[in-house]
């Protein structure tokens, strides 16, 4: 296990391709896990104040990308995401909701169903995860510059997605193998490995895994995971975890 120290900006930060949108304030995150800042940094939202959203169905590259960057405590090998985690599952995304946590950061709630428990309490039939990211309406938030002059997504409707180490979140009624340890705030369910490590998409047709990972980031070290099961059947990949543990 070690830690990713490539970037301290839990924000959006910098600019964003074709939408030629940036922020103009980013933040810093502490070095923690990955579970227990998810549960900081959502425990000191005020529900009272704050509204959720649910998401409509979306896939993978429906809006532009906001790559955001933090500390994270990152795994080295699967075998290590595969012994770390408490549950390793397949499960489907039923509904979704994304919860502002500060200016400019949201984070992304989801309610799944267990199809299957490879690792873990195999009672377990439903759940929720929480990510970091998560689809932002970039017209709600101040301090934003207005759009470039350069060509714009289609269509412009200012929203992006806000993907951390550029990893989309979870997509409702999409498959996902999913590595997961429990949030300290049962409020907040469970939270991937490696924040973004423990996450793999399984195509609901060929049920072959796929790389979400944006283009710019697919490359980074801590995607092996993804790089390395990409294409690959999802039985295969479920015999190699339980081949493992």
């Amino acid at each position: 296990m070690k830690r990713i120290t490539k970037g301290l900006i839990s924000a959006m930060v910098g600019a964003i391709g074709l939408a030629g949108y940036a922020m103009l304030k980013p933040a810093q995150i502490p070095e923690t896990s990955v579970e227990k800042e998810v549960s900081v940094a959502q425990t000191s939202t005020d529900a009272s104040t704050t509204e959720t959203t649910s998401t409509s169905d979306v896939i993978e590259g429906t809006y532009p990308i906001i790559g955001t960057h933090g500390m994270i405590e990152s795994m080295s090998s699967a075998e290590e995401i595969f012994k770390y985690a408490e549950i390793i599952a397949e499960v489907k995304v039923l509904d979704q909701e994304t919860i502002p946590v500060a200016i400019g950061e949201v984070s992304t709630r989801s309610s799944v169903n267990v199809i299957k428990t490879l690792k873990g309490d195999a009672a377990i039939t439903s759940m929720q995860i929480t990510e970091f990211g998560g689809l932002l309406d970039l017209s709600t938030i101040p301090n934003m510059d207005k759009p470039g002059d350069g060509k714009q997504h289609q269509p412009n409707t200012g929203i992006v997605e806000s993907a951390f180490e550029g990893s989309p979140v979870m997509k409702k009624n999409q498959l996902y193998l999913v590595f997961l340890r429990k949030n300290p705030n049962p409020k907040w369910g469970y939270n991937i490995i490696g924040a973004v490590q423990g996450k793999l998409k399984i195509d609901g047709q060929t049920k072959k895994i796929i790389n979400t990972v944006d283009s710019k980031y697919a490359d980074e070290e801590i995607f092996f995971m993804q790089r390395q099961f990409a294409g690959k059947d999802k039985d295969e990949m479920e015999a190699t975890v339980k081949s493992k543990l």
